[in-house]
């Protein structure tokens, strides 16, 4: 679905914005693009890395396998 999401992102955009998209830390944190609802909305999910511990041991959100972000207008 990621991909599918990506091409109608790019469909969307004004083709002069001059971004590269997906952003290349989107590509480095294995982003996943999950959900889009046209003029509202665009979700995405990043994994919980094991490198992404603190130097205690914990993650932020130890608990989950995946962290989930929408942009809303």
């Amino acid at each position: 679905m990621s991909k599918e999401i990506m091409q109608r992102v790019l469909e969307l955009m004004p083709s002069e914005t001059g971004m590269d998209l997906p952003p290349k830390i989107f590509m480095d944190m294995d982003g996943e693009f999950i959900d889009l609802v046209e003029g509202v909305s665009l979700t995405a999910r990043f994994p919980n890395k094991e490198r992404y511990m603190n130097p205690m041991g914990f993650r932020r959100h130890h608990n989950c396998r995946y962290r989930q972000y929408s942009i809303a207008s």
